[in-house]
């Protein structure tokens, strides 16, 4: 927060945090800054004068809200960071009911360089009567210095912090599928110009899944995202087209102008390693990255071609 600064003139920085930035320090660094702040709770923290407990305080706040969530499938894993065994668990719609107010955070007593109270709003989400097996309940309880008067405003805390996860994704296409953090570049500006060029490979990739992503989770009613993953025209406004017609040939389909985001997507994870057996869940971004790596090399390989078609007609 120190490294960006304060914001231009007429724009407003808001910092979000997972539950690992819920200290005095985030809050102090905000303040200095001049950023706002949506910081996921941690810690059950003593509230209004050590009279009661956050989440104690905030389960009496009356519910404002009460709204149906889409939670995605989520793979077995083999380690986690919580020793809940690495459960997988299938997609679901969470009840969740939505609760806000205004709390003092007592000063902390451990910190003697943060040692003053402080007012904040907080949004709290709870997921109501969650299926047997969920280790993982929804269960946010979100601090914010941004005013939250009504159930507009509380919603509108939640789709701030909900954009973390769209962050979060495009850091691990990166990392995870890209392999960014295994270069051997020594180089400052080689590795700039590698992030770059990657960035754009993992903007493309998120776009992608999301427009295939309806047809690769659980069935369920028809809605407008289900119409654009199955949109030839939604494809042809990202991908060029001579991705398009090499892909089309793998995936078997006989007019390029007819394949569909959803095709595109199944067809790069399937040349990634991805089987696409009836239980199996979404392909990670590894899987794909391969897939598109192999598909790339292709599609250079048809670029050459043309190429040298065009020479030998000349």
């Amino acid at each position: 927060m120190e490294e960006v600064g304060q914001a231009p003139q007429g724009v407003r920085f808001i910092t979000v945090t997972d539950r690992g930035g819920d200290n005095a320090a985030t809050f102090d660094a905000c303040d200095k800054a001049g950023h706002g702040f949506i910081v996921r709770a941690q810690h059950d923290r003593c509230v209004n004068g050590d009279q009661e407990h956050l989440w104690a305080c905030m389960e009496k706040q009356p519910v404002l809200k009460t709204i149906k969530v889409k939670v995605p499938a989520r793979a077995a894993k083999r380690t986690t960071n919580k020793g809940l065994g690495g459960r997988g668990q299938p997609a679901r719609l969470a009840t969740v009911r939505i609760r806000a107010g205004r709390v003092l955070l007592d000063a902390p007593k451990k910190n003697p360089l943060h040692r003053h109270p402080r007012w904040v709003y907080v949004v709290y989400a709870a997921e109501v009567n969650p299926p047997a097996g969920v280790s993982e309940p929804i269960d946010w309880m979100l601090l914010t210095s941004e005013p939250v008067n009504g159930v507009r405003n509380a919603l509108r805390i939640i789709g701030y912090y909900r954009r973390r996860w769209v962050i979060e994704e495009y850091h691990k296409v990166q990392k995870s599928g890209c392999g960014l953090e295994h270069s051997q570049l020594q180089d400052v500006n080689a590795l700039r110009r590698l992030a770059a060029l990657v960035g754009i490979v993992a903007v493309r990739m998120l776009w992608l899944r999301d427009l295939a992503a309806p047809c690769l989770a659980v069935r369920r009613a028809k809605s407008r995202s289900d119409s654009a993953a199955q949109n030839p025209a939604a494809l042809q406004r990202l991908m060029p087209m001579i991705w398009i017609t090499v892909v089309s040939r793998l995936a078997g389909v006989d007019k390029a102008g007819q394949l569909t985001p959803h095709q595109f997507w199944r067809t790069i994870a399937k040349r990634g390693g991805w089987l696409a057996r009836k239980h199996d869940g979404r392909p990670g971004w590894k899987t794909l990255w391969h897939g598109w790596h192999e598909i790339a090399l292709l599609v250079e390989g048809a670029r050459l071609a043309a190429d040298e078609q065009a020479k030998t007609c000349v």
